[in-house]
């Protein structure tokens, strides 16, 4: 179960296994449970099911989306059933109660996140019980697993595509990049913040933001009264990232929580420097060591960022050891390795 092939984290690392899996002779569905574009490609052996509804409200869309699941289950002789994305992990073990199937359930950011109501504690704590496997994706991650369901967890960090993926071959340019959905989770106004103070003494560097959200107009506003609106774009999403990134500078994610950025590991993977807050649950830590493979500043400090920021942009030695390690860091977590762990620890 994903919800889409659009443009988010947790959709690009599903459609990952998914095709690792089937490349590994198994016979995969993807039930898409909302309509949205397709800009993730996939593997023309796999199955996809594309939920459609026709009631309105939130509500009855909500219990459609119930009922669609259950029946998809219930008519597929499925020996497993993986869901990605909290809201998905509830609604799929609600829809699957008394059908007798393993359902994985896989956490993608910040268990401990104070964005989960109540409600969704609640509902966690009742239905994850039901639950075959939990998949987390760092140590981390795995420690907000409650101890009566500890031995169905199982850590599996993001799968990192790097065949066919070609670091630059020119000289970089002065462009800091970063990647995301504009909302708060990203932290863009500390990037922001942090790129005025470094543009300071580097006025001839610009900011590339790839991403849409609903916090846009306010970081447009913000760039604005911070003097740096002239070197800012917000690029919103493209299909040829790579491609538009290659020979940037460096890469900067500033977020307050990640799982493992899809983003950061992509950006690595070109060979960019990057430079990333040590954010909760270790994603960013585990795929980089500090001044070895990327750079790591505490979450929300600014001057702790642009002072990284500036590291990066002056010494040429340190930028090219950092990139050199980003892409020799990321070949660690390739399909080929992850999903021989996915077929031993998981659908096992």
């Amino acid at each position: 179960m994903n919800a889409s092939l659009t443009d988010g984290g947790s959709e690009k690392a599903m459609s990952l296994v998914a095709q690792a899996l089937a490349a590994r002779g198994h016979d995969v569905t993807m039930a898409l449970v909302r309509e949205k574009e397709r800009t993730y490609p996939i593997d023309p052996g796999i199955r996809i099911v594309q939920f459609r509804y026709g009631a309105k409200g939130r509500i009855r869309k909500s219990l459609g989306r119930l009922r669609r699941i259950r029946a998809l289950i219930k008519a597929e002789d499925y020996d497993y059933v993986v869901c990605y994305m909290w809201d998905l992990n509830v609604t799929t073990l609600v829809a699957s109660l008394g059908l007798r199937k393993r359902v994985i359930v896989s956490e993608r950011a910040f268990p401990g996140t104070t964005t989960r109501s109540r409600l969704s504690r609640l509902l966690e704590n009742l239905l994850y019980r039901f639950a075959y496997r939990i998949v987390y994706q760092t140590r981390d991650a795995q420690a907000y697993c409650p101890p009566r369901l500890a031995s169905r967890s199982v850590v599996v960090p993001n799968m990192i595509e790097t065949r066919g993926v070609a670091p630059r071959q020119q000289p970089r340019t002065r462009r800091i990049v970063s990647i995301g959905r504009l909302g708060a989770q990203k932290n863009f106004p500390l990037l922001l913040r942090s790129f005025a103070q470094f543009a300071e003494s580097n006025p001839d560097w610009t900011l590339e933001i790839y991403g849409k959200g609903a916090l846009e107009d306010e970081l447009r506003s913000l760039a604005h009264r911070l003097g740096v609106a002239e070197s800012v774009v917000f690029a919103g999403y493209v299909d040829d990232i790579a491609d538009r990134i290659r020979d940037a500078g460096m890469f900067v994610l500033s977020s307050d929580f990640e799982g493992i950025s899809n983003a950061m590991s992509e950006a690595m993977a070109l060979g960019l420097p990057v430079v990333c807050t040590d954010c909760p649950v270790g994603g960013a830590a585990l795929l980089i060591d500090h001044r070895v493979s990327g750079m790591l500043v505490p979450v929300r400090d600014q001057e702790s960022l642009t002072a990284a920021m500036m590291e990066v942009a002056t010494d040429t030695v340190l930028a090219t050891r950092i990139a050199s390690g980003a892409r020799a860091s990321v070949t660690r977590f390739s399909p080929e390795a992850l999903v021989a762990v996915w077929e031993a620890d998981v659908l096992c």
